[in-house]
């Protein structure tokens, strides 16, 4: 039995706890001793809380359900008794409480019950905000727009997101323990385990790019990342990932790859044809000037005949360079496509195998489209000729289409030129064989130039078509299967107006010659002797300039001593352009040529209504020269 001093330390320890102490009386069920704690909850006074009963602050037990509640207390089945409840404030309001409860006996107080009362008001609150935390996060990470991945500290998955499920096409189910892993793209798995291995066993951020395998069979690129999720003992307890659908910006970057690898190649492509051309303008002229001075019947005759052949199939490579580069001359008319094809079925028919069929499929009434009839017979060429390779030695079809087709901005962004063109309709051009096909890797790789998946290349070939439907503001789609044939498809946009009549071949005109001096401006040495020299062999004198600013200085001297100025577009020091500006300053009507092996319209576009008197695409022959000069002259004398 303890002491005065001692049940008064008790006292004081019990009234010093946060928990409120109760202890009310076995039979009576009336308290004996509340704490402080027990007074601050309830709001009671002590001489209050001792005259009641555990009931009375107990709004959800009557006297004989509690008496019953402590029935197995007092029988002896249970050491004490644990459970919440609610207490009810003085004032009414009721506050969560958890109760230990135990049955004891002592001799100066007889049987009573203990109980340790604990009010769980801030523990609830929080649990609730927990609660409506991760029901907030759960529906965050289920509508998320990225895909999200639980793992447990093994690396098993424990929960994906809608979004993982809708980019992977793995269900949540499947998905579980290492399941998410098995729709990983083959080729990509061993570097995927790779990068997961390293976060699982030393914690290194995964930050990575790498396909899945959908089930619809689509590759689908994702960027993810992961992170490891530490305890507070600052141990492992799992992993958390995220996915983001990135299929669509690598498609782009993999088009802007190769928009800039194609203007990088025509810039290149356009340089080289420009000094090929003067180089050629040197052959074909001198060859010219060298046919003037042998007689027909000379052996050496034949032999520059060649030359010049050679020159003139020389200068097709550079067109076909410029065209490649979107630099190529066009001479824009309105175009019927089924016309083309209809005059050149006999040229198709020559340059394909003999076991190869040509089959039409055109359209009636196809609308005009803009086009140089030339450069769209280039590209027909070579995709009938790519078809006929592709057909081999065995018998195949080659099918030419025609058609109207209305695009939208989604079927454009699948082609291959498709950035600056508008919806709408237009007119197609199939060109189909049912040969052997291409790889996906050989697609991407079939405009690329020297590219052919038969034997060494041989030229630029198809990669001369993104050139030209790029100056025709068309575009073009491939479609190809492995064993089962190609399909090139050519879009024009379609225009308004009747389509005119193919050129027909004119004879090459006689060359009379004149009189009267030229002034021969041109940075190339070899280029100014043999124009030179031709010019002398049709009758006229000339006088020479290396660049535009010795042309000016010449022509300034004495504007009125030439007849006609012959001048290279582009020059160092001064180009063609500035020098003809200021030549005309000197002498408003003076008759200017340009010469250049670049695009004949972008080069005088510049010149529109500034009194260029005409232009002479590089390399040109002795007949070209004298057409120019005969015409020009003769209507300066007339």
């Amino acid at each position: 039995m303890p002491t005065r001093s001692q049940a008064q330390a008790l006292a004081q320890i019990l009234n010093q706890t946060l928990d409120c102490v109760f202890i009310f009386d076995a039979e009576t069920l009336r308290f004996t001793y509340v704490n402080a704690g027990a007074l601050q909850q309830t709001g009671y006074t002590e001489a209050e809380l001792l005259a009641l009963t555990p009931t009375a602050i107990k709004p959800y037990y009557t006297e004989a359900e509690f008496a019953q509640l402590l029935q197995p207390l007092i029988n002896g089945d249970k050491q004490s008794l644990v459970f919440q409840t609610f207490h009810r404030h003085k004032k009414g309001h009721e506050i969560p409480i958890d109760i230990f409860l135990q049955y004891i006996k002592l001799d100066n107080i007889g049987a009573s019950f203990v109980a340790i009362v604990r009010d769980i008001t801030e523990r609830n609150l929080a649990a609730q905000a927990l609660k409506e935390s991760e029901q907030r996060f759960r529906i965050l990470a289920q509508h998320a727009p990225v895909g999200i991945l639980q793992a447990d500290h093994t690396g098993a998955c424990t929960f994906i997101n809608e979004r993982w499920s809708k980019i992977t096409g793995i269900s949540a189910a499947d998905a579980k323990g290492d399941g998410w892993s098995l729709a990983l793209h083959p080729q990509d798995t061993p570097l995927v385990k790779n990068h997961w291995h390293k976060l699982v066993s030393h914690s290194i951020p995964f930050d990575l790019d790498y396909r899945f395998l959908h089930k619809n069979g689509t590759d689908v690129w994702v960027e993810a990342k992961a992170i490891v999720v530490f305890d507070s003992n600052q141990e492992v307890s799992g992993f958390l990932a995220t996915i983001t659908d990135i299929s669509e910006r690598r498609r782009i970057e993999q088009k802007l790859q190769d928009t800039q690898k194609l203007e990088s190649l025509g810039l290149l492509a356009g340089g080289i044809a420009h000094d090929f051309n003067n180089l050629l303008t040197t052959i074909l002229g001198n060859a010219s000037l060298a046919s003037m001075e042998v007689g027909a019947a000379s052996p050496i005759k034949s032999h520059l005949q060649r030359i010049n052949d050679g020159a003139v199939r020389a200068a097709d490579l550079c067109k076909q360079l410029l065209a490649y580069s979107g630099e190529g001359q066009f001479v824009i008319q309105n175009l019927c496509l089924n016309e083309v094809l209809e005059e050149t079925t006999h040229l198709l028919q020559l340059s394909i195998s003999k076991k190869a069929v040509l089959s039409y499929n055109l359209h009636e009434n196809l609308p005009a489209i803009e086009a140089d009839p030339t450069q769209i017979l280039q590209i027909i060429m070579n995709l009938v000729i790519n078809a006929s390779e592709a057909i081999g030695d065995r018998s195949g079809i080659i099918s030419l289409n025609t058609g109207l087709t209305r695009v939208d901005r989604t079927y454009l962004g699948g082609t291959m030129l498709a950035d600056d063109l508008a919806e709408g309709t237009y007119v197609f051009l199939e060109v189909s064989d049912n040969g052997c096909g291409m790889t996906k890797e050989s697609l991407a790789k079939v405009f690329d130039p020297f590219f052919t998946t038969k034997f060494e290349g041989r030229g630029l070939g198809l990669s001369a078509s993104i050139g030209i439907m790029r100056g025709h503001k068309g575009t073009l789609k491939v479609y190809s299967e492995v064993n089962r044939g190609t399909t090139f498809k050519l879009l024009f946009p379609c225009i308004n107006g009747e389509a005119h009549a193919l050129p027909k071949a004119k004879d090459s005109p006689d060359m009379r010659g004149g009189s009267g001096r030229l002034l021969i401006v041109d940075d190339e040495e070899s280029i100014r002797s043999t124009i030179a020299q031709m010019v002398e062999s049709l009758g006229y004198s000339f006088d020479l300039a290396c660049d535009g600013r010795e042309a000016v200085n010449e022509f300034q001297a004495n504007p009125d001593r030439y007849a006609l100025v012959l001048m290279d577009l582009t020059m160092p020091h001064l180009n063609g352009e500035l020098a003809f500006g200021e030549m005309r300053k000197i002498k408003p009507d003076v008759p200017v040529v340009l010469m250049s092996g670049f695009n004949k319209q972008r080069a005088i576009a510049r010149f529109a209504g500034k009194g260029l008197s005409g232009f002479i695409e590089k390399p040109f022959t002795m007949h070209t020269l004298a057409t120019v000069l005969d015409q020009l002259l003769a209507t300066e004398s007339s």
